[in-house]
């Protein structure tokens, strides 16, 4: 059940945060909700809802809700830094007593926050009316958030993108032009000129996660003999596989980038489509294999992703193995829910820092 908040107070909280950014604009309160206007014409009308004192389990007993919805404001005193990053990953609107906000509900972006580990920041821009509020997440743009995501350049170039992606250079620069519209890019100069940057990289995380997890690939699931999973991948399935492309990826995956005290339930690979339509079935069922697999729907310990060549164009090594691109073991994890998510936070903390 959601606390009540008082709506004078939350809105006091958010215009000493437009205060501190120099942000001009103008909170009131109408209709039980908060109306933020900022100066050019856009506004953006939140819900606010009470975190208590702010500490992670008040937090997450909000977060938990049925009834979460996107226009939501989350309001405390002041947020503990796991707080923060629970708030962060979960990719929802926050202000605190203290000046400290997220707000990513366009054509509003605003951010006054230091996350944990990170430098005070102070940033903040503004959508203009014109630009989409919804972001078409279509094949260009998913693989070219992954690509910058995964290599975080300083300066983004629309040919070495085309290079690096395979997508075409007009592809590329229209994409990139939608990122920019949402807040995440800043540009300068112009034509041949315009020089791009990464400005809000975590939230084109927290959208690009939640559009892995609305898309989730075929899979195979399967129930294999095995004692230890790591030991099971290395020194049996992965010899069997020579010449297979794979990447890595959840519980295994973070174990090898970013290890956590946590058990690893399932063996999470993603594969050449093609291969596991053809060999998998093979090799499961070969008794020379020693594999002992059998197909599941429940109680899986290992599963097989269809993987495009894009996905695996990214696998790095990690060790003994080899992993898709973080952002994706984040995303995937993410997915699974339950203590997977913590496994996600530790990662995103320690290996990708945004």
């Amino acid at each position: 059940m959601l606390q009540s908040v008082n709506l004078d107070r939350a809105a006091t909280n958010l215009t000493r945060a437009l205060t501190s950014l120099g942000v001009p604009g103008q909170v009131r309160t109408a209709d039980g909700s908060i109306l933020l206007s900022l100066k050019g014409g856009s506004s953006v009308r939140l819900v606010a809802v009470s975190a208590g004192g702010g500490w992670p389990s008040e937090v997450r007993a909000v977060l938990a809700g049925d009834a979460r919805r996107p226009d939501w404001l989350i309001v405390a005193p002041q947020f503990s830094p796991g707080s923060v990053r629970l708030l962060n990953d979960a990719g929802v609107n926050w202000v605190d007593s203290r000046g400290n906000v997220r707000i990513v509900a366009p054509p509003v972006v605003l951010f006054s926050s230091r996350g944990p580990g990170d430098a005070p920041r102070t940033e903040w821009s503004v959508v203009t009316a014109e630009a989409p509020t919804r972001l078409h997440w279509g094949g260009a743009a998913m693989d070219l958030a992954e690509e910058l995501l995964s290599s975080s350049p300083g300066e983004i170039s629309v040919t070495a993108l085309s290079v690096a992606t395979g997508w075409s250079p007009g592809m590329v620069s229209r994409v990139l032009q939608s990122f920019e519209q949402v807040g995440w890019l800043t540009a300068s100069g112009g034509g041949a000129k315009k020089r791009r940057r990464l400005s809000e990289v975590g939230p084109m995380l927290d959208a690009w996660a939640e559009m892995v997890t609305q898309k989730p690939p075929r899979a195979v699931q399967a129930h294999a003999l095995m004692r230890d999973p790591w030991r099971f991948l290395v020194d049996q399935l992965l010899p069997l596989m020579p010449n297979v492309s794979y990447g890595a990826t959840t519980w295994i995956a973070a174990e090898a980038i970013a290890p956590f005290a946590s058990a690893t339930p399932v063996i999470d690979l993603y594969v050449p489509a093609e291969w596991l339509d053809s060999e998998w079935p093979r090799l499961a069922s070969d008794s020379g294999s020693h594999l002992f697999a059998r197909s599941v729907e429940d109680g899986a310990n290992l599963r097989l992703r269809a993987a495009d060549k894009r996905v695996l164009k990214r696998t790095r090594d990690a060790g003994s193995i080899r992993t898709v691109s973080v952002a994706r073991v984040y995303a995937d994890l993410l997915a699974l829910g339950g203590r997977a998510q913590d496994v996600a936070q530790h990662l995103r903390e320690v290996a990708l820092g945004f």
